[in-house]
C-alpha cells in the first residue's frame, strides 16, 4: 500500500475517533491482529501506549478492508470476525443514519449480543460477563461472573462499564499472585481453601478533532512489550485515573495520566473506634488508608516511516493532591518546588523511553523500553553504578518467519536491584502491593520466547519458554546505607525459574473463548521455592468464557 494513502487515511481517522471508549489491553487478540497487519504495512499504528479507542480499531479494520488483497484466508477470516465486533463503530464512521434495535440476536453483520441499540446520536451495548475454569493437576477451580456495556451519546461522549466477581477454590490457589504475569487481585473474602475478589473497569470520555479526555478507571499500559511492560504494566489491579490524550497530527501524540493509587498504608490520625463488639465479624473501629498519586506524561514523535519514539517521566506522590502535577512541565520542577525548606524530600520520580520500529520488508518489529528509577550523572563520570537503577526490555517479533500465519516473539529484560523501591513506603511504585512495572520484580533477568501459529475457524496455537534469574532480595537501608559501592545486577546469591508451556484457544463467537493451557515448571530454586512457594511441576487447564 502506497505511504499517501496511508498517510491519509490516518490523518481521516484523527478526525473521527472522537467519541470512543477504549479496548481492555487483556483483549489480546485484537491487539495482536492489528499488530500483525501493521508489521505487513498494511496499517500505520502506534501501540507503544495502550489501551486504544475502540473507534481507532474500527477505523484500522476498515484500512485493512481495503488491502484485503495482503491478506491471507485465514487472516480475511479474522477481519470478518472484527468487523462484526466493531460493527457499530464501523457504522458511525461511515455516518449511517439506519436504527437498530435488538434483544439477544445476530446476525452476518452483528455479532451475538444480549442487547444492543444503534441509532446516529445514542448507542448502547450490554453483555454479560461469565468465565469457568478447571485445572486438572492441583484441582483448582476459578470462576466470574459480571456484567459490561459500552456506548455513545452524541458525537463526543463515551462511557463503558465492566465489573467480574471472582471466585477461586482448591487447596493450591495462587493467593498472592507476585510470581505471574497474571493481574494482583484484593481479596475481599477467604477461607482455608477459597478466595473472592472482584474487579471493575470503567469511565466516561469525551473528544474533539485532535484529542481525548477520559475519567476512568482500567489498566493502562506503556513500554512495548508481549508479555510485561517495566514501565506501566498490568500487575497491578486497576486503579482510578484520568488521562488526556492530544494528536494534532499523525506524526505526534501527547499523554498525560493523573492516578489514584492504593497505598496499603493506614492512616493513623483517621482511626476511630466504633463501640461495637461483635466477635463475628469485626467491627471495632474504622481508618482510612494513605493518599498515593501517580502522574506521567510523554511526547511521541515518528521522525521517520515506522519509527516511533517515546520519552516521559512519572511521579509518585503520596498525601495530599497536587495541583501542580496537573500543570504539563517537567515534573522535576514541580518536585522541587514542593521540597523547598523543612524535612521534604520531595516525591519518587522516574523517567522512561521507549522506541519501536516495524521493518516491513521483513515483516518485523522491534523495540527497546527504558524505565530509569534513579540515576546520578556523577555515578557515572566517576565509574560508580551504586545510583543507578533502572529497567530495559528489548525484543522483537516476526511475522512468517516459518510459514504463513505463523509469528515468534523474542524478549529479554533486566530490572537493576532497588526498581520500583523507595525508602518512602507512601511513595513506592507500587499500588495494592503490586509494582506498576514488570512482574518478575527487581534484582532479575528474563529470557522470554514465544511461537504462534493462526489457524482456520479462529484457532490459535501457542508455545512459550520463560527463563528466570533473581539475585538476593534488597533490604532498602543497605541502598540508603551505601554498604557497597556498587549494586550490580543479579546481586547476592541467584535463584533459578524455567517454565514452558503451550495454549490452544478457539473462538467460534465473538467474546466467546475456549482454552487449554498446560505448562511444566522444570527450574524452580531458591527464592522461587522458599518466597513464592513454587514447586517443579506440570499443570493442565481449561478454560471457558465469555467477555472480555
Amino acid at each position: 500500500m502506497k505511504k499517501t494513502t496511508l498517510c491519509f487515511l490516518f490523518l481521516a481517522s484523527i478526525v473521527l475517533h472522537s467519541q470512543s471508549v477504549y479496548e481492555p489491553v487483556y483483549n489480546t487478540n485484537i491487539y495482536d491482529f492489528l499488530e500483525r497487519t501493521a508489521d505487513k504495512g498494511i496499517i500505520n499504528l502506534f501501540t507503544d501506549i495502550r489501551p486504544l479507542s475502540r473507534q481507532m480499531i474500527a477505523e484500522k479494520l476498515l484500512v485493512i478492508e481495503s488491502n484485503q488483497s495482503e491478506l491471507t484466508e485465514t487472516e480475511k477470516a479474522r477481519l470478518d470476525f472484527y468487523k462484526r465486533e466493531y460493527a457499530f463503530e464501523i457504522k458511525f464512521i461511515e455516518k449511517d443514519t439506519s436504527e437498530i434495535s435488538e434483544f439477544f440476536s445476530s446476525d452476518k453483520d452483528f455479532r451475538f449480543n444480549f442487547f444492543k441499540f444503534y441509532s446516529p446520536g445514542f448507542t448502547f451495548v450490554a453483555d454479560p460477563v461469565l468465565g469457568l475454569g478447571y485445572e486438572l493437576r492441583s484441582k483448582t477451580y476459578h470462576q466470574y461472573t459480571g456484567i459490561q456495556f459500552h456506548g455513545r451519546i452524541s458525537d463526543n461522549w463515551g462511557f463503558y462499564f465492566n465489573y467480574r466477581d471472582n471466585l477461586e477454590q482448591g487447596n493450591k490457589i495462587d493467593v498472592g499472585k507476585k510470581f505471574t504475569p497474571s493481574t494482583g487481585i484484593i481479596i475481599s473474602k477467604s477461607s482455608t481453601n477459597s478466595i473472592q475478589y472482584s474487579e471493575t473497569r470503567g469511565g466516561i470520555s469525551y473528544g474533539w478533532d485532535w484529542g481525548l479526555l477520559t475519567a476512568g478507571k482500567d489498566f493502562i499500559n506503556i513500554g512495548s512489550s508481549y508479555q510485561s511492560q517495566v514501565i506501566l504494566s498490568g500487575k497491578t489491579p486497576s486503579f482510578p485515573f484520568i488521562r488526556l490524550e492530544i494528536i494534532p497530527v499523525s506524526w505526534f501524540k501527547y499523554n498525560f495520566i493523573h492516578g489514584w493509587l492504593n497505598s496499603n498504608l493506614i492512616d493513623s490520625g483517621t482511626i476511630r473506634y466504633t463501640g461495637v463488639t461483635s466477635t463475628f465479624e469485626d467491627r471495632s473501629k474504622t481508618f482510612s488508608k494513605r493518599q498515593k498519586y501517580y502522574v506521567g506524561h510523554s511526547l511521541s514523535f515518528e521522525p521517520l516511516d515506522n519509527l516511533w519514539l517515546t520519552l516521559g517521566e512519572s511521579i509518585i506522590y503520596s498525601d495530599q493532591l497536587e495541583f501542580i502535577y496537573f500543570i504539563p512541565v517537567f515534573y522535576r520542577f514541580a518536585d522541587h518546588y514542593n521540597s523547598k525548606g523543612g524535612g521534604d524530600t520531595g516525591d519518587n520520580a522516574q523517567i522512561f523511553f521507549n522506541t519501536s520500529y516495524r521493518w516491513e520488508e521483513i515483516k518485523s518489529k522491534f523495540y527497546l523500553s527504558l524505565y530509569i528509577d534513579e540515576l546520578s550523572p556523577e555515578s557515572i563520570f566517576s565509574g560508580s553504578n551504586n545510583a543507578q537503577v533502572y529497567a530495559v526490555i528489548f525484543g522483537g517479533k516476526f511475522t512468517n518467519p516459518i510459514w504463513s500465519n505463523n509469528y515468534f516473539t523474542l524478549e529479554y529484560t533486566a530490572l537493576k536491584p532497588y526498581n520500583y523501591m523507595n525508602g518512602d513506603p507512601a511513595q513506592t511504585y507500587f499500588s495494592s502491593g503490586y509494582q506498576l512495572g514488570h512482574w518478575i520484580g527487581s534484582n532479575a533477568v528474563q529470557l522470554y520466547a514465544e511461537m504462534e501459529q493462526y489457524l482456520p475457524c479462529l484457532i490459535n496455537l501457542k508455545a512459550y519458554y520463560t527463563y528466570v534469574i533473581k539475585g538476593e532480595k534488597e533490604n532498602i537501608n543497605s541502598y540508603y546505607d551505601r554498604v557497597t559501592p556498587t549494586y550490580p545486577l543479579l546481586a547476592g546469591d541467584n535463584s533459578y525459574y524455567s517454565d514452558i508451556g503451550g495454549e490452544i484457544s478457539y473462538s467460534p463467537l465473538n467474546d466467546l473463548s475456549l482454552e487449554l493451557k498446560f505448562s511444566y515448571i522444570n527450574v524452580a530454586s531458591g527464592r522461587f521455592e522458599s518466597e513464592y512457594g513454587i514447586d517443579k511441576d506440570f499443570s493442565f487447564g481449561t478454560f471457558v468464557r465469555y467477555g472480555f
